[in-house]
């Protein structure tokens, strides 16, 4: 154990140089979702707080003009994208569930230090990001995962089988982002007007996914609930359902459903639908982030 602890260490002092990097061997580059996580060890287990300030002014100078955020910055790898996306000769764009998890680096710094300067710089870029992606929602009130142009939708490399699996985390993502980070960010900052703006707005996306997503007979966010067909069988993913727990978004606050699918996941790691071992009854599958055979694991 001492060992993993002091590797843990060494990484961290490998990562966090000038800024804070994920893959220092690789790509040195600054991102949200993949290494914004290492801002709380970094935090908690050295007390430093001046290069976890730095990350969210040097990541939130990677806004473009559209609003969203290039989800590693600075790094030339998103830069390159832009061109390749518009030209539609990449697949990969900046990842908008990054900027998501952006916000709440910000919220989660000021909640760790009460450092109000760190915010000074990031904070308008935060509420223009929030309005772009608030502008981005469809006829249906949620945000989209398909068809964005430059940027799109990740979450998660595996555990999705389809794209459009990928809206239903988002927005429960997106609208904890608002009720969760950007409006206790705009409380601290005396925006009273941003902070109940951004609860509305959290609350309507929360809505639109319970609407579209929620099953009331299995108390449960299904990821591909509304094209359940007979030869389709409902899918799970671990992200979706923790965030189910973390942020609240369970109907009545019903999370029991949750808190066992997470605990008893089935046997079986496949990503379509429904597993059942030999004698079992059938029940729906829970996709983890491998995809694995139909075998046991």
């Amino acid at each position: 154990m001492q060992r993993l602890f002091d590797a843990g260490i060494n990484t961290l002092r490998n990562s966090a140089l000038d800024s804070v990097v994920d893959g220092g061997g690789r790509e040195r580059q600054q991102y949200s979702g993949d290494g914004g996580h290492q801002l709380h060890a970094i935090r908690y287990a050295f007390g430093e707080t001046r290069i976890t300030a730095r990350f969210l002014r040097t990541f939130s100078e990677g806004l473009t003009k559209s609003g969203f955020f290039l989800d590693c910055y600075p790094g030339y790898d998103r830069l390159a994208r832009l061109p390749q996306r518009e030209l539609e000769s990449a697949y990969w764009g900046p990842l908008l569930d990054h900027g998501v998890g952006f916000v709440f680096d910000n919220w989660n710094n000021y909640l760790e230090t009460g450092d109000r300067e760190a915010l000074r710089e990031p904070y308008p870029r935060l509420l223009k990001f929030a309005d772009y992606l608030w502008n981005l929602r469809g006829a249906d009130g949620l945000l989209p995962v398909e068809n964005l142009g430059l940027p799109n939708v990740w979450i998660d490399h595996t555990a999705y089988k389809s794209q459009r699996a990928r809206q239903c985390p988002f927005n429960l993502y997106a609208a904890a982002m608002y009720t969760q980070a950007l409006a206790p960010l705009a409380e601290a900052l005396g925006d009273t007007a941003t902070a109940q703006q951004a609860r509305e707005r959290g609350n309507t996306l929360l809505k639109a996914a319970t609407g579209k997503f929620w099953s009331a007979g299995q108390r449960l966010f299904i990821d591909n609930l509304p094209w359940l067909s007979p030869d389709r069988e409902p899918q799970m993913s671990d992200r979706t359902l923790a965030m189910s727990i973390l942020f609240d978004p369970c109907l009545g606050n019903d999370k029991a459903a949750a808190l066992t699918a997470l605990a008893n996941p089935t046997k079986r790691w496949v990503s379509a639908g429904i597993c059942c071992l030999p004698g079992e009854a059938a029940s729906p599958c829970f996709s983890r982030r491998g995809l694995g055979s139909c075998g046991d694991v």
